[in-house]
Order: structure tokens, then sequence, then C-alpha cells
């Protein structure tokens, strides 16, 4: 019984554990446990894995496995996973190190809910092999976590993190890196690498290019002052010419796999001061090679080479050496630094007698160049018997034979004068030629041209023709022709040859002509010796003809002696289009005087160009001609342009410019001045040329188009009004203005001459009857011995009859009124009289 239970729990553990699949016990419900790290807002899970979502950063990175998520799996998948494929969801992460270990919170599930997670790898993100890397099912809530680790990994490569539902549970999670993925994933990349390779030592203002490589190839670059650049592979420095050492720094930064990367490289430029090294030297004896140069400079290895550049020792000094001159290249800091100098010894009173002499031909001038020492001899050695003789101050030879090789000395002057000698050639040629005539017209005649001289090969061309390597010319018209001849030597020669026509007609043909579309043009041969002149293209020689089309055309004429030879040529004949001139004004249409821009729009090259304005006046601007027509009518415009193959064109636009009469308004009102009482105006239309009328009478009502409109002005208070016509016809438009003075008219009123006050509602009160247009009124009431008995200002008084209406009743008789009385404009108007105070 032992053992069988021993054997059962072997069986249990070997497949519970196989591909390191765990099975973890579970728990009840949980809130977010303490102590747990805040969410770090990354995306969400992939629901399948080729949607996995990257991940950097493991720390506090939250999720869940929502029931919006589908079961998204291949059957390698399914079967490499420890349980069943609910509502999965896949993040990515590339592994740095061979193991990974993270802690799993699990959270915010219902009735002991909980979640499994899986590690893998695939070839494929939906299908083929799946490697296990650790399987965790069962994580129910609990307030510790769980602990998640895979090993095996392979560092750079990716893997797949699939979480799901315990039988599709919707649990929270929340994970913890502890190991294995860093936070976030630091640089894996390639190191990066400079040519030239670690630091460098520079002269002086020197510059260094730099390139970088490695990384993840996009480099930033800062440091110390002299960078070309801050981006990019390559960047010239050129560091401060202080001496000192200068520090520069390059950054590569990139992705690693799905995550952030970066590489640097530190490297220094030693500026070296500037050095010159100290030069001797001793000059040979006369004809002697016994001189020496020298150089010395602390830390300097120096190199020596004859002025040809052969060589002659890395030593400090070089002895045994005929008078000339040296070249010295001096290294210094570490080699990065060259100095080159040239060292000349003389023999003493000697100078250089170097010269240069190159062949020439003899038809061309010649002479030494390249004299390094001025006021020596020339001369042949040895002296030639052809008779070519040199000046011995200038070295030009004369009289040379062509091939002969002269041997030319220079000797310099002084107390050790020096020779040098150069060999130089005369080339040259001559030319002969033979020809054979052309039969009766035919391009049957031929030259021949030999060459006499020391060249090997030889070009040939007639007429400037195309060149060819061999002197003889075949199918050849009669005429002159022009021979140059040019050898391997760059010698050329030149000659003429003729070819004559064996019994053909001899004629001339007329001149190549230019005429214009439309023109005629006459072509006539010159026939001294009566031959029958016929021309193609059905042209009749000496008639006049005018082409169709512009262009060019070759016309053949031939002339036919008697004996049936024919000598045939070639006439051409240019026809030129005329030019298409067109124009544009500005406006067409308008009153009297009217302004018009007209523009040439032909595009037309020329200076030549004549406006016809239709009034009688021109111009003869190319360009744009501004005209005033002051007088009305239609007007017809022409502009003819004569370009440069003096060929003339015409447009015209008939009627294109209409003037119309201006348009003159004017009007009278009567009356001119009214009252509010009567405010009604007669308008009476005096306008000329137009057909159109719109009034505004100046008072906000609305407009009238009648000819000659009656006006009712506002009759309720007075007012000045400017009315304004405005008179057109099709193009023009005037306006005309008059002001309108609306018054108030003069005041009514009427007064009684007695009143009884007896109080029985009849003529009770000394009061206007009636008033019109009375602003206010200043009256006053005496009786006979002149006391005031009633004053007012308001013109709806009523006096009562007694002193100021009140009191007892004034006494019957007569009273005496003096009013002064004010209209709306505050004019006055004195008013005085009598009125009867009745007692009955």
């Amino acid at each position: 019984m032992k053992n069988l239970l021993i054997l059962i729990l072997t069986l249990f553990f070997l497949f519970a554990f196989k591909n390191e699949t765990l099975a973890i016990g579970g728990g009840d419900w949980v809130d977010p446990p303490a102590g747990m790290p805040s969410c770090a807002g990354q995306d969400a899970p992939g629901n399948t894995a080729c949607i996995a979502t990257p991940i950097c950063d493991l720390n506090g990175y939250c999720g869940t496995t929502s029931s919006s998520y589908g079961a998204n799996t291949w059957s390698q998948l399914t079967s490499a996973f420890c349980g069943s494929i609910e509502n999965n969801a896949f993040l990515s992460f590339t592994a740095i190190n061979s193991s990974i270990s993270f802690d799993a919170y699990v959270y915010n599930c219902y009735d002991d809910e909980a979640i499994q997670v899986f590690i893998f790898s695939a070839a494929s993100c939906n299908s083929g092999p799946v490697t296990a890397h650790v399987c965790v099912n069962e994580m129910y809530a609990q307030n510790s976590t769980y602990n998640v680790s895979a090993s095996g990994l392979i560092p750079g490569n990716q893997y797949y993190i699939m979480i799901d539902g315990f039988g599709g549970d919707v649990c929270d999670y929340t994970f913890v890196a502890t190991s294995g993925v860093a936070t976030p994933v630091s640089s894996q990349g390639a190191e990066v690498s400079i040519d030239p390779s670690n630091n460098y030592t520079l002269c002086e203002g020197g510059s260094l290019t730099v390139t970088a490589s490695g990384g993840y190839g996009g480099y930033a670059w800062s440091g110390d002052p002299g960078l070309g650049g801050t981006t990019g592979t390559t960047v010239v420095i050129t560091p401060p010419s202080t001496p000192g050492v200068y520090n520069y720094h390059i950054e590569s930064t990139g992705m690693q796999g799905m995550c952030p990367g970066s590489e640097d490289y530190d490297f220094t430029i030693t500026v070296v001061p500037a050095a010159q090294p100290s030069l001797s030297s001793t000059d040979p004896n006369c004809n002697a090679c016994d001189g020496s140069v020298s150089a010395s400079m602390s830390g300097a290895t120096f190199s020596w080479k004859d002025i040809n550049g052969n060589a002659l020792g890395n030593t400090s000094s070089i002895s045994n050496l005929c008078a000339g001159s040296y070249v010295v290249t001096t290294s210094y800091g570490g080699g990065s630094c060259n100095i080159i100098d040239t060292i000349s010894i003389f023999a003493p009173g000697s100078d250089d007698p170097s010269f240069n002499f190159n062949d020439f031909c003899i038809e061309s001038s010649n002479g030494p160049t390249g004299i390094v020492s001025s006021g020596g001899s020339f001369s042949f050695n040895p002296a030639p018997s052809d008779g070519a003789t040199i000046n011995s101050s200038t070295g030009v030879i004369s009289n040379p034979t062509v091939g002969t090789t002269y041997t030319v000395e220079h000797t310099t002057t002084g107390v050790c004068p020096q020779t040098s000698s150069q060999n130089v050639t005369a080339n040259g040629f001559t030319i002969s030629s033979n020809s054979t005539n052309a039969n009766c017209g035919a391009a049957d005649g031929s030259i021949t041209v030999t060459p006499t001289g020391n060249g090997s090969t030889y070009n040939y061309s007639l007429n400037g023709g195309t060149s060819q390597t061999s002197g003889n010319f075949a199918n050849l018209s009669a005429g002159s022709y022009s021979i140059s001849v040019t050898d391997n030597n760059g010698c050329t020669a030149t000659g003429s040859a003729s070819i004559g026509n064996i019994g053909a007609p001899y004629f001339e043909a007329p001149q190549d002509a230019s005429i214009c579309l439309g023109q005629n043009v006459t072509l006539t041969a010159n026939n001294p010796n009566g031959a029958t002149i016929t021309w193609d293209n059905g042209i009749t020689d000496g008639v006049a003809f005018t082409p169709s089309s512009a262009g060019t055309t070759v016309y053949t004429v031939t002339a036919t002696a008697s004996n049936g030879c024919d000598t045939t040529a070639t006439v051409s004949v240019t026809v030129y289009d005329n030019p298409t001139p067109s124009f544009t004004a500005d406006v067409t249409k308008g009153c009297n005087p009217l302004t018009v821009t007209f523009t040439d729009n032909s595009g037309i090259t020329s200076t030549d160009c004549l406006w016809d304005l239709g009034d009688g006046n021109s111009s003869t601007d190319c360009n744009s001609v501004t005209h005033v027509y002051d007088q009305s009518g239609t007007y017809t415009v022409t502009l003819t342009i004569t370009d440069n193959n003096t060929c003339s064109g015409t447009a015209s636009q008939t009627n294109y410019i209409e003037v119309i009469d201006a348009v003159v308004a004017n009007f009278t009102a009567n009356p001119m001045e009214t009252t509010t009482k009567d405010p009604e105006v007669d308008f009476t239309n005096a306008s000329s040329n137009a057909t159109d009328y719109i009034w505004d009478f100046g008072d906000g009502s609305s407009n009238s188009t009648d000819l000659n409109p009656t006006h009712l002005f506002p009759s309720d208070e007075p007012g000045t009004y400017i009315v304004t016509l405005y008179a057109s016809n099709e193009s023009c438009m005037d306006s005309a203005q008059v002001t309108i003075n609306i018054i108030y008219p003069d005041p009514e009123y009427e007064l009684p001459n007695v009143f009884t006050p007896n109080g029985d509602g009849d003529n009770d009160f000394f009061k206007f009857i009636y008033y019109n247009n009375i602003k206010k009124i200043d009256l006053v009431i005496v009786n006979r011995w002149g006391n005031a008995v009633f004053t007012s200002d308001k013109p709806d008084f009523n006096w009562n009859g007694k002193v100021n209406n009140s009191g007892g009743l004034c006494s019957e008789g007569v009273y005496f009124y003096k009013m002064t009385i004010y209209d709306f404009t505050d004019n006055e108007y004195p008013v005085h009289g009598f009125v009867h105070l009745a007692g009955k």
C-alpha cells in the first residue's frame, strides 16, 4: 500500500511539472492588495499573438482577463498550454538574459476566480511549433503575489506572455519584474566605433574627418568646439588651434528588438603646437658633387628626395650632392604633422642652366621655355649642316629641316658656368594633290592628296568636312576644294584643288531667298551659254510664284546643254509665317471721356508696331498703349506688327470701343423752402443724356424713379433735407443735389376781448380761443393803475379774473395785456391789447 502511494505521487509530480507547468492553490475575492505598485498606464494586451503588445517595462504593468477577449489559438499552442484557453491575450518581450522572473498580483475576481500565465516562443505568431518555458494556472485572487519564472531563454530573441482567465474568469492583475527583464530594457546593440580609430593627434589648424559605425545607425555628436555637424555618420572636426586635448562624444540610439537602446563612444583629439625644422646646407664646389643638406627638430623624422622625386634617404642629413634643389619632409606629432621644405645648393658662382624645349612644327613658332637662369646662351651641339640656325639669346631655331633632331645646349654665365641640353625635333610636312574632272555634271571626280614629311599617320579633310585617314577622295562634283592634313605630331598643312566639269553647261543658280507668307518670289538662273533651264516643284525660271505654306523648300534647277549634259544646283526658299497679332482692352464701353489701355497679347518679339486707334490717332508702342477717347461713338481698333523677319500681320476689331455721351444730372425744386403745414415740393428734372433716374429725398422715405416727382416731406417737425438725383444711361451716371428746408409756420392764435368769470361755465376765462405753432409766451395783465394781476409763460394759460388766479375777483373793467409769443425756432412776436372783465 505504501509503495502504491509513492508511485501515485511520483506520477502526479511528473505530470504536474512537465514543461515547468505549475498548479497553484486558489483563494477568495480580494480588493487590490496593499503595497502593490501603481499601474504604469501601458497599452492593453493584444487579442492575438500577431498583435501582441510589446512591453519593455514589467514593473506596474496592469491588465485584465476581460470577457471582450476571445479564445485565439492554434493547435500547437493549445497542446503546449497547461489548461484550456477561454479569453486569452498576449504580450511580447525581448529577453536580455537566459531567464526571466516576475511576481504577479491577482485581484478584483469574483467567487474564487483566477488567471493563468503561459510564457512561450514560436517561429510564427499564428501557426507552427510552440516552445513552452513556463505555464502557471489557477492563480486565484489573494493578497500576496505569485512568482512566474522561465529559463532557457536566448538574449535578443522575442517571447510571448499569454494571460488567460481560468475557465473564462475575469480578473485584474499587476506584474512586478524581479530579474531577467530590465526596466526599461538596456541596449544590446553593437558597440560604436570610429575611423580613424581611438584617439588622434592633429596639427594646429588641422581638420579630421571621423566616421562612426556600429550602434543603431543614428549618431549624435557633442563635445568641445570644432564639430562640423551634430548628426550623421561622418563629421569633420576642426578643433581649436590652441594646443591641448579636446574631448568628443558620440551617442547612438535606436530600438533593441521592441525596446529602446543606446550606445556611446568617447574619444580625444590632441592638437600639437606648430613647429619648424632648422635647415642648413653646404654648397658643392664648381663642377663637383660634394655638397650636403641637413635638417634638425626635436622628436621629428626626415625624408629626403631630389627635385625629380627620387628618394635620397631618411636621415637628418644627406651628403655628396651636386648643385640643385632637394626636398625634405619633416614629420612630428606622432607622424600626424608634416612640413615640406625645399633647399637649393649651388656651386660658387654658378647658376642653374635648366630649360625645356618641346618638339615643334615648322609652320609654328618655337623656342625654349622654363629657363631657370637668364642671361645664358643657346647653341647647337653638334652644329647642323642643313642650314638651320639658332638665336644664341632667345634659342629660337630658324630654317629647320623637317624630321631633323637638333641638340640644343644652354650655358650659364659666371665663374662656374653650367650647361644643360635638350633634344628637339622639327616636325612637319608638305602636301601635293592630283585631281580628275567630273563628267557632264556627274559627281565622279576625284582628288588624291600626298603628304611628304616625318609624320607616321595623317588625317585628311576637304572643305572642313569629316576627316579620314586616306588621302583619296572620290565621287566629287565639279568645283573648288580646300585641303587640310594633320599628322600625328599635330602639324598641319593646307592646300587647294579644283575639279572641272567636262561637257557640262555653265550657269549660276540664284541666291537663297526669304519671303513672308503670301508674298511671291522669282527664281532666275544666270545662263550665259543659252542652256535649257528647268526647275522642279512646277517652278518656271524667271516667273514669279507664291508659296502656299510656311517653311523652307529646296528647289532644284537644272541647266541642260545641247549635247545632253546637264548641271544641277539647289536654291532654298524660306517662307516665314506672318505674325498673328492679338490685343485686348481693359474697357470697351464707357462714358465720354473714356480712357482705354490696349495690351498686345501677341507674344511676338518686335520693335515695329502700329496701332490705329480709330479716331484719327495712332501709336507705335509695342507693349501697352493708353488712349483717351473724347468724342462719343464707336471705334474700330487695328494693330499691325512687323516681326524680325520683316513679315507683317494685322489684327482688327470692328466697333471695338464704344464711347457714350456723358450724363449731366440737373433739376430744380419748387419751393425750396416751405413749412410743416404744407411740406409738399415739386421737382423738375433738367438732366441731359439720361434714361433712368433715382431720387433720394434725404428723409428716409423710399426712392422714386419718376421723371418729375412730387414729394411730401415730414410734417411733424422742421428739417433740412438734401435731395439727390442719380441720372444714368446704359453706362454713365451723374448726380445733382439741392437742399430743401422745411420750417415751422408763423404762430396762429385768437384771444377774446371780453370774458365773464361768473362760474357759469361759459366764457369764464381769459385764454387763447385757439393757437398753433406757439412754443411759449411771456404774458402780463395789468389793471388801469398798472398793477400786474396775472402772469404766465404757458400757451395754455387760463386767467380766472383773480389776482394770479387766487383771492377775490378783480373789479369789473378793462385790463391791458402785454404778451411776447415764441415759436418753435424761438422767434419773438410781441402782442398787446385790452380785455374787458365783465361781472355778469
